[in-house]
């Protein structure tokens, strides 16, 4: 009998065109929102402010994203990438297990975000971080990239400048080019990032899209004498799990040009680390016409269900790799689905 080895590297062809393609463009903008906050998470870690979730933590941190027909920018004031991380683990393809979380309650957390990101997004891609000891620029010509061997990524170490990260992406795909120059792509993504990120907005990370501010969608329930929100915390795994569920208080109209309509309120909301991984849903996924429960009919509009998971360790909570999505399999998921069935039961009944 004779062995031979079979070639099982992976090619760099897969991650530059296929795997780009099990993402949409909104949440790959999304990713590189994730590591920003994780880099004021740290940055505040770092100063010795403790992470406790609802008490305005990220007041004075910044997130600007600029995006046009010819350019996508992300920039913010976060604690910035060291050179070693950069070398180790930033820009591997997937995060090694023994790699531990840099911040408390993060998520950034597959390793594979920022990568799929810039290759959805465009040819030229342009790298620059600084921590307050040391920075670097990354300059990554995709099209020549793809013709080495190696998968290495220069890296062009400076002295320290102002700690944050930004990201600059020429050269964008074209239909990536035509749909930053849409306006409804745009107002799109400023709603979107407003209801995904709206308890991270509340806990003050200021969020702007071409000079646009982000305003958050502002839970609220309405409370009477017949029915109040169902509330329910317990800790499974060593995740701390919360229920609430009710009648929503649709917030009033406001100025902002960009708006919401109340049925976006409506359904379930999952959320990990404070960040909204499904949204409004109104599916099996969340209960709904699941295993003999109720599908859900349009006299259900008002109520407003909010499943958190939170841990230290992101690796623990059950979301997808694009954050846009629930394992279904997971035992914690599935315990706390039978707690949300009884929750939404309630609100039918009444």
């Amino acid at each position: 009998m004779t062995t031979v080895i079979a070639d099982g590297d992976p090619t760099k062809d897969f991650f530059v065109h296929m795997i780009t393609k099990d993402i949409g463009l909104e949440d790959c903008i999304f990713d590189l929102i994730d590591n920003a906050i994780d880099g004021a998470r740290k940055q505040l870690k770092e100063q010795g402010k403790p992470a406790t979730i609802g008490t305005q933590f990220f007041v004075g941190c910044k997130v600007e994203i600029t995006c046009n027909g010819s350019e996508f920018r992300i920039k913010d004031n976060g604690s910035g990438i060291s050179v070693e991380a950069a070398r180790q683990y930033a820009l591997r393809f997937g995060k090694q297990i023994s790699v531990k979380p840099d911040a408390d309650h993060g998520i950034g957390l597959y390793g594979i975000g920022m990568k799929r990101a810039m290759f959805k997004i465009g040819k030229r891609i342009e790298l620059r971080s600084s921590t307050t000891t040391e920075s670097f620029t990354s300059t990554i010509d995709v099209e020549s990239w793809l013709k080495e061997p190696k998968w290495d990524f220069t890296l062009e170490v400076g002295s320290a400048k102002a700690p944050g990260t930004e990201l600059v992406i020429t050269a964008l795909h074209s239909q990536v080019a035509k749909e930053f120059g849409d306006q409804s792509f745009v107002g799109s993504l400023i709603n979107a990032i407003g209801r995904d990120y709206s308890l991270l907005i509340q806990d003050g990370i200021v969020a702007t899209v071409n000079d646009h501010t982000v305003k958050p969608f502002v839970f609220s329930y309405l409370v009477g004498h017949a029915f109040s929100p169902f509330k329910e915390t317990y800790t499974d795994e060593g995740v701390v799990v919360t229920l609430v569920a009710g009648m929503a208080q649709v917030p009033p109209d406001n100025n902002d040009p960009i708006k919401r309509k109340p049925d976006e309120y409506y359904g379930w909301f999952v959320v990990c680390n404070e960040r909204v991984v499904i949204a409004s849903d109104k599916t099996e996924q969340t209960g709904w016409d699941n295993d003999g429960f109720q599908e859900w009919h349009n006299q259900y509009n008002g109520f407003l269900g909010i499943l958190t998971f939170d841990s230290n360790d992101p690796r623990k909570l059950p979301w997808t790799t694009t954050k846009r999505g629930i394992e279904q399999s997971s035992p914690i998921f599935k315990r706390a689905l039978v707690r949300m069935k009884s929750a939404a039961d309630a609100f039918i009944q009444y």
